[in-house]
């Protein structure tokens, strides 16, 4: 009897312990701020379970955070091929694309996402990110505010919008967006160097210095800020 008692427990430990490294690999995919760390458990729980298409979706994000955006497209289209009603993946595979330099596919992917979801703001933002890169600042313009009539606090598309507005010359609203992207992320260099650059397109020059060496001070490898401020400190 005490034998067969001590089998049950051995086989009950063993299947609590599975089910903590599940849970804990659940996790980290979702979640963890390391791109390695999200790779390595949404693998493992791609290997219990190889139609798992969200751990797909969420490793390719990762590998596009890592750099790796080959590996990030062959993932999303992965997950595509599981499901291929699952918009998620077709908007993250769209700033996949976008990345590349692949805007026509990056757009075809948004769109696509865009018809299965067409209040998935992330897929408006992601499509205004194409168009920008692709040199459309006006599209771009609208297709983040799109994402902002759905998400109003949205901190990319207000970023973006923030951007595209500096290019089209209107700088005032700009600034507006950018401050609102600012107030929900105090300490994050990249929105603090937008806020700059529309400092600059409005002529405050002192103002915009000063918000170049924030950005800086938070991060001292950011070369967008790292120009600007050679360039506006030079004028002087």
């Amino acid at each position: 009897m005490a034998s067969w008692w001590r089998t049950i427990v051995s086989v009950l430990v063993i299947h609590a312990t599975a089910s903590f490294a599940f849970a804990d690999d659940n996790r980290t995919c979702a979640s963890a701020a390391d791109p390695a760390q999200v790779i390595k458990a949404c693998s493992a729980l791609i290997a219990a379970a190889p139609a798992n298409h969200v751990a797909y979706t969420r490793r390719g994000n990762a590998h596009r955070a890592a750099g790796n955006l080959e590996q990030a497209v062959r993932d999303h289209t992965t997950a595509i091929e599981i499901d291929p009603d699952y918009a998620i993946a077709y908007a993250q595979r769209c700033l996949d694309h976008a990345m590349l330099n692949a805007f026509e596919k990056a757009l075809g992917d948004c769109d696509k996402a865009l018809a299965l979801d067409p209040q998935f703001y992330i897929a408006h933002a992601n499509r205004g990110f194409a168009l920008a890169r692709r040199g459309d600042q006006a599209g771009a313009e609208a297709a983040y505010s799109r994402a902002l009539a759905r998400s109003p606090k949205y901190v990319r598309a207000l970023n973006g919008r923030a951007l595209a507005r500096i290019k089209l010359g209107q700088a005032g609203a700009a600034l507006v967006d950018i401050d609102t992207a600012v107030a929900q992320r105090p300490k994050d260099a990249a929105l603090i160097d937008t806020r700059a650059h529309a400092l600059e397109a409005l002529g405050r020059s002192t103002e915009a210095i000063a918000e170049f060496r924030r950005a800086l001070a938070i991060r001292p490898d950011l070369k967008e800020s790292q120009d600007a401020l050679a360039r506006l400190v030079g004028k002087r």
